[in-house]
């Protein structure tokens, strides 16, 4: 199934009162049973109700790699309407990932950044960045991350 509502307002007014939610990947179905969903997919649910400029997907290889196999075919940026054409690359839990990252984009997220190591790397352009084409040459910055201006 699909995510179909996302309590934007409740996660905004914590976020603009200094809390920082912790969410696990669990929903309700219509007739109230807890369900697992998965987490990529549930946080592009989330990027999109807070209108979120980016969302960053932590994963265990450097980004969508053309050959699974080798590292050195890191595919470091796809337009978002070039996206549907790059999910024959995708192995395993990319295939969520790259989903996820359809789905936040489709909500109105500007990029995805997928990547592994720190958010920090990922953010200064390590992994793969997948954006509408106007943003395609604009790279994720630390200080693109709300609160983050002053940590180094």
């Amino acid at each position: 199934g699909q995510i179909e509502r996302v309590n934007g307002a409740l996660l905004q007014q914590l976020l603009d009162t200094g809390y920082t939610p912790v969410i696990a990947p669990l929903a309700l179905s219509h007739e109230g049973e807890r369900l697992n969903v998965d987490g990529d997919r549930a946080a592009a649910a989330v990027a999109a109700a807070l209108h979120a400029d980016a969302l960053v997907i932590m994963t265990n290889v450097p980004g969508l790699l053309a050959n699974a196999d080798d590292y050195t075919t890191l595919i470091r940026t796809i337009a978002a309407d070039q996206l549907p054409n790059y999910m024959g690359c995708a192995q395993g839990r990319m295939r969520k990932k790259l989903l996820g990252a359809q789905e936040a984009l489709q909500g109105g997220v500007s990029k995805v950044c997928i990547g592994s190591g720190s958010l920090l790397d990922v953010l200064n352009g390590a992994g793969t960045t997948i954006a509408r084409e106007h943003e395609q040459e604009m790279p994720a910055l630390v200080h693109d991350i709300p609160g983050e201006r002053n940590h180094r």
